[in-house]
């Protein structure tokens, strides 16, 4: 079952769209399918296609369900970004994820305390 879900989601690669307007995170989601925005942190291929403008560690805000926010972790203003972007998210209420930050560290997701 994981597999067949984790092949869905990878059909979706190609309508993956990227905004870097905040300049200290990057926005991510599937076009034409926003629901699995948060799943792609869930496949390799998605690791791979932005290890160019993420080499490193990063940090994650999945606020909404069709939003994943990308930081990198060695930015010293990832942490406060990530934070102020979940609580605006949050104050307006709609589509409501995780008030969490995560980060990917060595290829592992970790949730932070």
């Amino acid at each position: 079952m994981r597999e067949i879900a984790l092949n869905n989601v990878k059909k979706w690669l190609p309508k993956i769209v990227s905004d870097s307007q905040l300049g200290f995170a990057c926005l991510y989601y599937v076009e034409g399918n926003t629901m699995l925005s948060s799943s792609l942190i869930l496949i390799d291929e998605f690791w791979l296609s932005i290890k160019s403008q993420f080499p490193d560690d990063v940090l994650l805000a999945l606020p909404r369900r069709d939003q994943l926010f990308v930081f990198d972790a060695g930015n010293p203003q990832a942490q406060v970004g990530a934070s102020q972007i979940i609580e605006v998210t949050f104050n307006d209420g709609f589509n409501l994820l995780s008030d969490k930050v995560f980060e990917r560290r060595d290829g592992k997701l970790l949730a932070q305390a």
